[in-house]
């Protein structure tokens, strides 16, 4: 996450509806659930979209913290 924080203002997953261990991992470490889905494709159901915002650190035109 400190990786991805010098690079972009969010993560974003895409979670098995049905994955109820992943959604609860992701949801302890942050993530967030949007509302938006996609179809899996290869089974029936659809995968969540989750969201974790990040930190400014070390972008460009970011103030330390």
């Amino acid at each position: 996450m400190d990786w991805a924080g010098r690079r972009a203002d969010h993560l974003r997953s895409y979670v098995y509806e049905h994955g109820t261990p992943a959604r609860r991992f992701y949801s302890r470490h942050g993530f967030v659930e949007t509302g938006r889905t996609r179809p899996v494709g290869f089974t029936d159901g659809v995968t969540l979209e989750m969201v974790r915002a990040l930190g400014q650190v070390g972008r460009p035109g970011s103030s330390p913290r």
